[in-house]
């Protein structure tokens, strides 16, 4: 029996990023380095865009003076992947390093309709377990929830609950905070 294989090429973050870079990639063009593969990143919707607002000011509001949030921008994890979520709490990082590395990362939140939710819940989610982000938030646009992981441990969360409009979450980089779902779904 022959068995065929098709070659496919596997980026690393330093490659990945001298194409950027040197503008290899169309400028209306959004991707994600994802495991070593370069992923299409659909255009965002308004509401997209809205919750992203709302959720922003909502944590500025309770980030500490060591903390800052990036919103789509890119973060190091490990030599292959290079995602940009929607929105991370990071600490400062001091050392000089343009993307922030897994240790400074406390919250990766994503937000999916319905294109970006298996991108979201499978590859995402084992990617920020794998590189030990301690809280992942999935603001799931299309049933109105959010899904909250947590206790990353080898590629999965041990702790996982889905919180509608009349519950609260409690971040865990602050936990003396309590907001409202309701002030951030639609």
């Amino acid at each position: 029996m022959i068995v065929s294989t098709v070659p496919s090429y596997k980026w690393t973050r330093q490659k990945y990023d001298k194409m950027t870079a040197n503008g290899m990639f169309h400028p209306k063009t959004h991707h994600e380095l994802i495991n070593g593969d370069i992923i299409d990143i659909l255009p965002q919707s308004g509401l997209h865009s809205s919750i992203i607002i709302i959720v922003k000011k909502i944590l500025e509001s309770i980030i500490s003076k060591d903390c800052y949030i990036r919103v789509q921008m890119p973060l190091a994890l490990g030599q292959d992947s290079e995602p940009e979520p929607d929105i991370a709490i990071v600490k400062y990082n001091f050392d000089n390093c343009s993307v922030p590395c897994p240790e400074k990362i406390l919250l990766v939140i994503e937000i999916s309709e319905s294109s970006s939710i298996l991108l979201d819940r499978k590859i995402k989610k084992k990617l920020y377990a794998c590189s030990n982000i301690p809280e992942y938030w999935i603001i799931n646009l299309k049933i109105s929830c959010i899904e909250v992981y947590r206790n990353p441990l080898q590629d999965s969360y041990t702790d996982m609950k889905i919180l509608h409009n009349s519950d609260n979450i409690t971040p865990l980089f602050n936990p003396e905070i309590s907001i409202s779902i309701a002030d951030i779904l639609p």
